[in-house]
């Protein structure tokens, strides 16, 4: 049980074979922790927690922000933006991250798989939906974003809140909203001793 608790999104942490198809989930952590020089592990540790957060602690793909605002999924890719001044429709960080990852399969000289393209989703009143998609699609999502982002980096990702702050939620999130949501993830998931004790 204590295994599971470590990683609430149920995914595979660096189970890497020549089998693998080209940029599956676990490719991709593989690719971040040799760009990085950060273990697997930890990197997946970093997403759960951010997933946690981002989805008010239901670990729930489907997530749609709360009050109709524009934020999707696990990781809260805003499907939508619209400028605070203007009011004018732009291209919105869901939208953003998917190309980014569509650059990244094309780097690797694989193909852009399916669930990358949505309906209209380059018209900006539409956009593209995070939430459509499964949580290791959304693992993706989030992988590709930083390994292509320009600026973004694994660097500093030991302190979550500050690397959260500089390489997520770069509108400058409240730092004490997720201590707080940090907090509250160790007491869900962190083993207790007991629990460490029975696994090793």
């Amino acid at each position: 049980m204590a295994d599971k608790n470590l990683n609430p999104m149920n995914q595979k942490v660096y189970d890497v074979s020549d089998n693998d198809s080209p940029l599956n989930y676990n490719q991709m952590l593989h690719l971040a922790s040799n760009q990085y020089g950060k273990d697997p592990e930890a990197i997946a540790d970093l997403m759960n927690r951010i997933a946690y957060h981002e989805s008010a602690g239901t670990m729930n793909p489907a997530m749609q922000q709360y009050e109709g605002g524009p934020g999707r999924g696990l990781f809260q890719f805003e499907q939508r933006y619209r400028d605070k001044e203007t009011g004018e429709l732009g291209q919105a960080g869901g939208l953003t991250a998917r190309n980014r990852l569509a650059q990244l399969y094309e780097q690797q000289g694989a193909n852009i798989p399916d669930w990358l393209f949505q309906d209209r989703m380059q018209d900006p009143s539409v956009g593209f939906d995070a939430s459509q998609l499964t949580k290791e699609q959304q693992g993706m999502l989030f992988l590709g974003n930083v390994l292509m982002g320009k600026g973004r980096t694994l660097e500093g990702m030991e302190n979550t809140t500050d690397w959260w702050a500089k390489h997520h939620h770069i509108a400058g999130g409240r730092q004490d909203a997720f201590d707080d949501s940090m907090s509250a993830y160790d007491l869900k998931y962190k083993p207790t001793a007991e629990e460490m004790a029975f696994n090793y």
